[in-house]
């Protein structure tokens, strides 16, 4: 019972999304780290996480070229590969480790506040459920 009632927390729920995300996002990163000297490769991120959005919009394409440049990754958060004219490397590679770093210590907090929300939440839960009813 208090598994589906903490289920139903709006405040759970999306920190626990946004949790899913970072480390999706992480992936994704890590990803691109791992092909920086890939030829041709185009660096990848997550579209950014909105509360509104449940992170698992299907994707629609009216061409064959817009399947290829955004994709679900596992946990179905879309992924897109960004690349422009000035960061293209000579091989065609548009990973930039400097951006990458920046982009992991932005999921790394993004990370860090949603199990800060979540712990302190179950602090409160926890109180309220210890308090003497009158």
């Amino acid at each position: 019972m208090v598994t589906n009632m903490l289920g139903k927390l709006a405040l759970l729920e999306n920190a626990s999304r946004l949790t899913h995300y970072a480390g999706a996002r992480h992936s994704v990163i890590g990803e691109n780290i791992a092909n920086a000297d890939t030829p041709g490769y185009l660096a990848r991120d997550l579209q950014p996480f909105t509360l509104e959005d449940t992170g698992r919009t299907a994707m629609r394409a009216t061409r064959a070229e817009h399947i290829s440049a955004t994709s679900a990754n596992a946990d179905g958060f879309l992924a897109r590969a960004e690349a422009s004219g000035d960061t293209l490397s000579a091989n065609g590679n548009s990973v930039s480790l400097e951006d990458q770093m920046l982009r992991s210590a932005d999921a790394q907090r993004q990370h860090r506040l949603a199990t800060s929300v979540y712990r302190k939440a179950m602090d409160i839960l926890r109180v309220s459920a210890s308090a003497p009813r009158t």
